[in-house]
């Protein structure tokens, strides 16, 4: 009986056709993971640390890898990490370049460099506050990089620090001016609240921190009867010293800040800044006055969100400017964050000018700082 050719079978030929185009894909897409991953190895070796705490049990932490270290360049490819967090702390190993780290409904960027070790706290910052990182970032006008100091020189590092949301309002001042204006004084008219920068450059005695200008009553005249939550004006530094000194002793024993005072300049520019040299809060572009909010008939701390820092900040450059700790030579102390100038660059965030610490002005403010406690 002779045997005639093979049959053909479409459906077998079919079923091996389609098996080794799946078995192809699937080997092409395992090749470019593997490869993905070793070009990840050899481009961004691990260089640096974060350490996290203040986390629930099994919360997820994600990365990812906006700009390289070499000269801030974006990646090549994707770079992503994601972290299940178990334990008091967890030290997780990275690249060097700018991170933007997502958990909750938070998101933060921390700049990493080789040998950095910084310390980033999951648990929600004190009601008011946000927390600012640690670490070098772009800062200043001719883009360097800078690690903030505090006012005893030593540089953020590690740790970060808080900064209030808002500037300080009418509100919270006339509840500081209720409780100071109450308080015993000795014979120069110094209170509790009163620093010692302010009684050692105060031979008659304390002014006193009422916005009084002139023999004028600013308070009472145009402040007193304003909306609550709008930016306090007409303060002097040491108005601005003794406002700290009054949270520090309302301060509930045990919270996450141990002292509250004026940020440095390097400190205000990290938190209006963040750390990709953005000159701008909202970023690279300049904003005209009435974009800034700068013809609304009544200015609120907490109005335009959409001008906000990279950290979630109100108003760094469209409120009114604000005192910082940082001197201008033996007399002066330093003004940030210029809101009302036409000209484009002194609403740049590393624009600062020097005024007299006993200066009052309807254009000058502040916002408050707080160290974290160990």
């Amino acid at each position: 009986m002779e045997s005639g050719p093979p049959r053909f079978h479409p459906a077998r030929t079919l079923a091996f056709l389609l098996a080794v185009s799946v078995g192809g894909l699937v080997w092409s897409w395992t090749a470019q993971r593997d490869l993905s991953r070793a070009l990840d190895r050899a481009e961004s070796p691990v260089v640096a640390r974060v350490v996290v705490r203040g986390f629930e049990e099994g919360e997820v932490l994600r990365a990812t890898l906006k700009r390289r270290g070499a000269w801030f360049a974006p990646p090549h490819h994707p770079v992503n990490r994601a972290w299940t967090l178990r334990g008091a702390k967890k030290s997780l190993p990275l690249s060097a370049g700018v991170w933007t780290f997502q958990w909750r409904d938070r998101s933060l960027d921390i700049l990493l460099r080789s040998g950095d070790a910084l310390k980033l706290p999951l648990a929600p910052p004190p009601k008011g506050f946000a927390f600012i990182p640690g670490g070098a970032g772009l800062a200043g006008m001719g883009m360097h990089l800078e690690v903030p100091i505090d006012e005893e020189g030593e540089p953020h590092d590690e740790e970060g620090f808080f900064l209030s949301l808002t500037e300080v309002s009418v509100g919270d001042y006339a509840r500081f001016l209720a409780r100071d204006e109450k308080a015993d004084r000795d014979s120069r008219g110094f209170g509790p609240f009163c620093s010692q920068e302010e009684r050692a450059l105060s031979p008659r005695g304390c002014p006193g921190h009422r916005p009084v200008v002139e023999g004028r009553d600013i308070w009472e005249a145009t402040l007193r009867g304003g909306p609550p939550d709008a930016p306090m004006s007409w303060v002097s530094y040491f108005d601005a010293l003794a406002f700290c000194r009054y949270l520090d002793e309302a301060e509930a024993p045990g919270t996450a800040i141990r002292h509250h005072r004026l940020p440095t300049r390097s400190e205000w520019e990290r938190g209006a800044r963040g750390v990709d040299g953005r000159p701008f809060p909202w970023g690279i572009e300049p904003k005209s006055p009435q974009a800034r909010g700068m013809l609304d008939p009544v200015r609120r701390v907490r109005s335009h969100p959409e001008l906000r820092s990279p950290y979630g900040l109100f108003h760094c450059a469209s409120g009114v400017s604000e005192w910082v700790s940082t001197k201008d030579g033996e007399r002066r102390r330093v003004v940030m964050g210029e809101t009302l100038d036409p000209i484009t660059d002194r609403i740049h965030l590393a624009y600062r000018r020097g005024e007299s610490p006993f200066s009052r002005s309807a254009r000058i403010g502040f916002r408050v700082l707080g160290e974290v406690r160990p």
